[in-house]
């Protein structure tokens, strides 16, 4: 027997050994060839202006973490040893340094099925975690990459080990995805526009002329107005005095359409005066516009600019800070159409420039906390990126914006910021060439009348659209815009097939691919939800940022059939829409104890809720044809029943004492275990079995047993007890030898209740002994 036992520990180390060494110096512990900064076996993958390093700060245990920096870059290890047709885990730990960065850890396998990535968006250390399965092969490829130019991402404590089995008892059930229709989320979707160059649109005529593609095609709706639009005067704001503002607002929100803005103060090629008359009146110094309208425009660093502007804004703010009516805010503004193009300044010098970029950032960010910033890149053409990344991107989670889209605009510098920031960050977009369409305007030809290279001969307003989608769909854009009533109708009649594609490929469109669960589920005993979710979309869900707050959940229900009311709310913490890319792998296995519900018939559901607004769901799924109970889809039906053992539940195993920890064994909620020295069953008990051939009493001390437990008789042994030892319940006394009585003024109580103690007795003993023998009235229990 010793020597079985040793061999099957022996056993057990030399698997465990195995699976240590499948992914080797996993830590970058090991110092290979005694060398503390050797990664070997990994190899690395490091272009010009990328590093890779083994550093002994950052680490998630021990001393070493792989830290990669610079350009896209990436560290690889070959696995060998691998069991043919096996599921197995990939995980790691990593993080960024600054938000607006991702890594990826993955796998390529030979011979097999599963092979994909997972991401990480975070900057403290997140577990990732991959499942895959071999076929034939018994080798793969791991990789650790970070795909954006920029700042540091960290790696450590790598593994592989074999999955857990299947659950046994799970149904697995598989979902299509929608790939038509209008989906309207948070953070995403086609835009409306009324953008103020010339005149404000009046809401009447334009919501008669946009209101039919906004019901078919629209998420969103963008005011691009002047501040002295919406501040004509000191504290006469808009939303409060302008009653075309409000109906323009509400015409959108009739259509369920979300809000977006840009506030601008230049004046070039604007038919009105941006900046309010009151902000000069007040001091602030100006200069006029070159586009012949003579339009005053503030210097940027002017003191009095600035303390109103920041006045209007902290205004604004406190209205429009609201996710549930608006998606995003330009947090910018500045120059030529808000782009950023012939800033002035009082004083040109450097130091005064970064003065005023740090302020408006911090302006927006600070003001707006609930609300996603946006900067568009044009004013790169301006400004120094690493004031943009530090300030903008890391400190104020800004997320990036290009106006400018199918043009030959969009410079080599821009096209690395946008490939940097994805999937950290979302992309808003927008089409370089407006004003017209091919029915509006067709003797316009922007792209020839603008030299650009890029158009071929012969292009038609379809082209510019074709060119926009096609940059839309090169930056992974979370947003493309309609634009105005002409630009919205050209896109409709002339490209829809572009409008209806990026509908259902802009932004993120998420959906559950497989759930598994057991159908029926034992109140207060463990099973598992296995979930696989998929984005099919280009873009990515901005739950990472902080001001969303990682507040979207996936989460399960047990829904009450027929009113949707949540009895039991499950939420799995590794689950983050934001990591779901196009062509990511996200697989969960999540174990759950439900225990304090009902037993009877439940719909099983699936959301992605909102934990800041009550956990209701809020991002729409993408499935086909879903049976939704209260925004849950449904899953399936499931039973929920009574376990035949519940926690804390005891019982004998020999002969025992109601105040003794001895021969007890109590039922963890998995299986029976022993009862410890701090646990005798008048502890905590929920039922107390004393199993057949056992005595029972109650020597060792006085017992209160539990309220509302059931005591079992099942042995027909007669006991003792002690007379100076009570035995109660609920405060009553149900032993007490001394007036030689089991319950007082009871004479018959076999299987029943007596206070909140429920009695069954079917052994009938009918007497117990104490230090004397004497008798009970009728029976006992």
């Amino acid at each position: 027997m010793m020597k079985k036992i040793y061999l099957f520990i022996a056993c057990i180390f030399m698997l465990s050994h195995v699976n240590a060494q499948l992914v080797r110096n996993s830590s970058f512990e090991d110092k290979p060839n005694g060398n503390a900064w050797d990664i070997s076996p990994w190899t690395k993958w490091t272009p010009d202006g990328a590093w890779i390093d083994v550093v002994d700060h950052d680490a998630k245990s021990g001393t070493y973490a792989i830290q990669l920096t610079g350009n896209e870059c990436s560290i690889e290890q070959q696995i060998a040893g691998l069991k043919p047709n096996t599921a197995y885990v990939l995980e790691g730990w990593v993080k960024l340094k600054d938000f607006g960065q991702s890594v990826r850890l993955g796998l390529d396998l030979s011979g097999g099925s599963g092979g994909g990535f997972v991401l990480s968006s975070s900057t403290t250390y997140t577990k990732l975690s991959f499942k895959f399965t071999t076929g034939t092969g018994t080798t793969a490829k791991v990789y650790f990459y970070k795909p954006n130019i920029g700042s540091w991402a960290y790696g450590d404590d790598f593994s592989i080990r074999e999955a857990n089995a299947p659950a046994p008892n799970n149904s697995t059930l598989s979902f299509s995805p929608d790939q038509v229709s209008l989906i309207r989320n948070p953070g995403m979707g086609w835009t409306l526009y009324d953008d103020a160059a010339d005149d404000v649109a009046n809401a009447t005529t334009y919501w008669a002329r946009q209101g039919a593609n906004a019901d078919k095609y629209a998420s969103t709706f963008y005011i691009r107005w002047r501040w002295a639009e919406m501040e004509p005067e000191e504290g006469k704001y808009a939303w409060l005095f302008n009653d075309n503002f409000k109906a323009l607002v509400k015409g959108a929100r009739d259509r369920k359409l979300k809000l977006a803005f840009r506030i601008y103060t230049d004046s070039q090629d604007n038919w009105h005066q941006s900046t309010p008359k009151y902000v000069f009146d007040a001091g602030a110094k100006s200069y006029k516009t070159s586009d012949g309208r003579n339009n005053d425009n503030p210097y940027l660093d002017d003191p009095v600019f600035q303390e109103k502007f920041t006045k209007f804004i902290q205004a604004f703010a406190k209205e429009f800070d609201d996710p549930a009516v608006v998606d995003y805010v330009d947090g910018y503004n500045f120059g030529w159409w808000g782009e950023g193009h012939s800033e002035r300044y009082l004083n040109d010098a450097w130091e005064s420039k970064t003065q005023v970029w740090r302020w408006v950032y911090d302006l927006y960010g600070s003001s707006f906390k609930r609300v996603i910033p946006v900067v568009t890149s044009n004013i790169l053409h301006s400004t120094n990126y690493d004031i943009l990344r530090d300030n903008a991107f890391i400190k104020n989670n800004y997320v990036p914006r290009r106006d400018g889209l199918g043009s030959k605009y969009i410079t080599w510098e821009e096209e690395q910021l946008h490939n940097r920031l994805f999937p950290a960050a979302m992309f808003v977009g927008e089409q370089c060439y407006w004003g017209g369409s091919q029915e509006a305007s067709p003797t316009w030809k922007p792209w020839e009348d603008q030299g650009d290279h890029t158009y071929p001969a012969g292009s038609t307003w379809k082209t510019t659209y074709q060119h926009t989608y096609n940059d839309a769909i090169k930056f992974h854009a979370n947003y493309l815009d309609l634009r105005e009533v002409a630009e919205t109708e050209g896109w409709v009649k002339d490209a829809p097939e572009l409008v209806q594609s990026f509908m259902v490929k802009g932004g993120y469109r998420l959906y559950p691919s497989s759930v598994s669960l057991p159908t029926t589920i034992k109140s207060g005993q463990p099973f598992r939800i296995g979930h696989i979710w998929k984005n099919i979309a280009i873009g990515v869900c901005p739950n990472n940022n902080k001001h969303w707050n990682n507040k979207y959940k996936v989460a399960f229900a047990l829904l009450e059939p027929g009113t949707g009311v949540v009895k039991k709310l499950i939420i799995d913490p590794a689950a983050n829409p934001a990591n779901w890319i196009e062509g990511s792998r996200n697989e969960y296995d999540l174990d759950v104890t439900v225990s304090d519900i009902s037993s009877g018939q439940y719909v099983f559901g699936a959301a992605i809720i909102n934990s800041e607004d009550n956990n209701n769901p809020e991002i729409k799924l993408a499935l086909q044809n879903p049976t939704l109970l209260s925004g849950w889809a449904k899953i399936a039906d499931v039973t929920v029943t009574e376990p035949s053992e519940k926690l804390n539940e005891y019982r004998s195993t020999g002969d025992v004492d109601l105040g003794s920890n001895v021969n007890w064994e109590v039922y963890n909620g998995t299986a029976w275990v022993q009862s410890d020295a701090s646990n005798p069953p008048s502890n905590k008990a929920t039922k107390i079995t004393i199993l057949p051939g056992h005595r029972w009493s109650n020597n060792v001390a006085a017992t209160v047993i539990p309220k509302d437990v059931q005591l079992i008789n099942q042995s027909s042994l007669f006991g003792t007890f002690d007379p100076a030892h009570p035995l109660t319940n609920n405060g009553s006394v149900i032993f007490a030898a001394a007036d030689k009585q089991i319950i007082p003024g009871a004479s018959a109580l076999n299987n029943g209740t007596w206070g909140n103690l429920i009695i069954d007795n079917p052994a009938g003993v009918k007497s117990i002994q104490s230090g004397i023998i004497w008798c009970m009235l009728e029976n006992w229990i």
